[in-house]
Parts: structure tokens; C-alpha cells; sequence
């Protein structure tokens, strides 16, 4: 092993093993960078800012793709939301009268999609399914917690695409978040019907529904961001298989040896 310039940032060292190292005054050559492997490009250490709005729409727009044309990914994302169910609140107080009529008030509404979902699609249970799945998918999802006219609770989902800045938002604001040490303090909520209006609502008034990888990500990704190139690469390769045995099947091919024909 040739010895080291100390005096210099960068330390040359040919090892008898294998390729050399490029070391920084340390003994860690997971640190080094070595020319038998591609260099690592990860330019963001703070975890609040790893995620940027075009990485988010980017990994959406690729996962929802796989999700519409890969039957694997569908059941990646279905298949574990099923498997998880919902759960159903029960009332445990002294009061085994007033336990049956608080569930029973609740079974009315909760059972009933046109009352519990503003959107009428849900109910209280198979919504927490679909909530899953797209959470597995889309990577997060907003409740906002709201009544019917006549004074009942209902709730009213926003996915993530409807989450976004206003196009004057001043500091603090991170795809469609407000944050304010850490903490989600609300959110803007882009219209379904007319995209150019957004509507502010304080967080306490939600319930922010996703995985979060760690304490400073502010809105994560879809799970299936880590494998998202793998599963084009398997969609590209079997479409690619595919077309060379269509095309080889449309012509007639001989081999000729001599002037005889096989």
C-alpha cells in the first residue's frame, strides 16, 4: 500500500486487493470513491428538503402509470390495504345503556357513505381501506373534518395532487403544508373543479394521513418510489420480449445450407 499524502484533502492509496480509494483523512472507504463504482449522486442531507415539488409530481406520475398498467403493483398497493382492514370504535364506559346508543349513533352514520363521505363514495369502514391504498400509492392523504347540514359529522378527502401552494405563498409553505417548526399549521387546497382557486384550513381541522420516513419530511413519498426504475425496467423488458416474438412470427424464415433448405 503506497503512503498517503496527509498534507492533501484527498488520499491516494493503491490497495493490493482491489481498485484504490480515494480517501478524505479517514479510514472509512465507505467515504471514498473508488473507480470501479459509479459515483453516488444524493445532493441533500436535510431530510425537509430532499423531497422537492418536481421529485413528488415526477414519482406520482410514475406510480400511478405502474399502478394503471402493471397488474404487480396494483396488487402490491390493493393487496396490503385489504390485508390491513379497518377498525371499528368501540364505547367502553360504565354505562352499558349510554355504550349501545353512542354505538348505535355512530353505526348510523359511519355506515352510510352518503352520510359519512362528502363525496358519498365510502363509508366510515371500506374508507379506511381506500384510504390505505391511497396512501400506498399517492404517498399521503387529507381528511378534513366537516358536518352535514343538519349538524352531523362528516369528513371530506382531498388527494394528494389537490395539495398545493398558492402561487404567492411566502416562506414556510411546502407543497400545499404550512410549517412552522417542524409542525404541520395548515394546509391549501386546490379546488376540484376550478384549479386556479385555493382554500386555506387550519391543521387542527384535519387529519393528515401518511408514512413518514423520518422527523423532518414534511410530506412523503409513495412506498413504491424505491422501485419505481426496477418495476419499468421489468414493464420495457417483457414489452420488448414480447415484440420480438410477434415480429419474428410475421415473416417466414428459412436457413439455408448448401442448396438444400431447412
Amino acid at each position: 500500500i503506497k503512503e498517503c499524502d496527509w498534507s492533501s484533502d484527498v488520499c491516494s492509496s493503491d490497495l493490493t486487493t482491489g481498485p484504490f480509494l480515494l480517501l478524505g483523512h479517514n479510514g472509512y472507504q465507505a467515504a471514498g470513491q473508488d473507480p470501479a463504482r459509479g459515483y453516488i449522486y444524493w445532493p441533500q442531507l436535510d431530510t425537509r428538503r430532499q423531497i422537492t415539488s418536481w421529485t413528488r409530481r415526477e414519482v406520482a406520475r410514475k406510480i400511478q402509470f405502474l399502478y394503471a398498467h402493471f397488474g404487480f403493483v396494483r396488487r402490491l398497493v390493493n393487496g396490503m390495504a385489504r390485508m390491513l382492514g379497518y377498525l371499528t370504535p368501540q364505547p367502553v364506559s360504565s354505562d352499558e345503556d349510554w355504550n349501545e346508543l353512542a354505538f348505535d349513533t355512530f353505526m348510523d352514520i359511519a355506515g352510510s357513505a352518503f352520510t359519512w363521505d362528502m363525496s358519498g363514495k365510502f363509508d366510515f369502514f371500506t374508507g379506511q381501506i381506500k384510504d390505505n391504498e391511497t396512501i400506498g400509492r399517492d404517498g399521503d392523504l387529507l381528511c378534513v373534518k366537516t358536518m352535514r347540514p343538519g349538524g352531523r359529522a362528516r369528513m371530506a378527502y382531498y388527494e394528494a395532487h389537490q395539495l398545493a401552494n398558492y402561487l404567492t405563498a411566502g416562506r414556510g409553505w411546502v407543497d400545499g403544508v404550512k410549517v412552522q417548526n417542524g409542525r404541520h399549521v395548515s394546509y391549501s387546497i386546490r379546488d376540484s373543479d376550478d384549479p386556479t382557486k385555493l382554500t386555506e384550513i387550519e391543521a387542527w381541522k384535519c387529519i393528515y394521513l401518511a408514512n413518514f420516513e423520518n422527523r423532518g419530511q414534511i410530506r412523503p413519498l409513495s412506498i413504491l418510489a424505491a422501485a419505481v426504475l426496477n418495476m419499468q425496467d421489468v414493464i420495457e423488458t417483457r414489452g420488448f420480449n414480447k415484440q420480438a416474438i410477434k415480429s419474428q412470427s410475421r415473416f417466414g424464415t428459412v436457413i439455408e445450407i448448401g442448396r438444400a433448405h431447412v
